[in-house]
């Protein structure tokens, strides 16, 4: 479950003070272009987790600068059409705790998995 530090009407009206920085859209031209360069060298090498009703894989593509990300993808088993997807990834950069994030959303066009 999702907390906030505002009730719901407060966080519609709120505006951050922050103010994007001037060469912002340049950074982000940049950073997309490099990203373009190098191949994604997508990897889903299959993990046995025991579970019947879900195929899980253990991720991992290249990201900023081509450096590994790495996850897992979750899906249902026996799936014989599109399906949506749950990505979870751990930030461990000096993270003992081991956040998670997920993200749910469709497979990339051309995936059935």
């Amino acid at each position: 479950m999702a907390l906030f530090d505002l009730p719901l009407d407060e966080l519609r009206e709120y505006r951050s003070a922050s103010t994007e920085p001037e060469d912002f859209d340049a950074f982000w031209s940049k950073t997309l272009q490099e990203a373009r360069e190098h191949d994604l060298d997508a990897r889903f090498e299959p993990v046995d987790t025991g579970l019947s009703t879900v195929e899980v894989f253990d991720v991992t593509f290249a990201g900023f600068g081509g450096h590994p990300v790495k996850g897992w993808l979750t899906l249902p088993a026996g799936r014989t059409a599109r399906c949506r997807w749950s990505w979870s990834s751990s930030d461990t950069a000096e993270d003992a705790d081991c956040r998670t994030s997920t993200c749910c959303g469709r497979p990339p066009a051309g995936r059935t998995s």
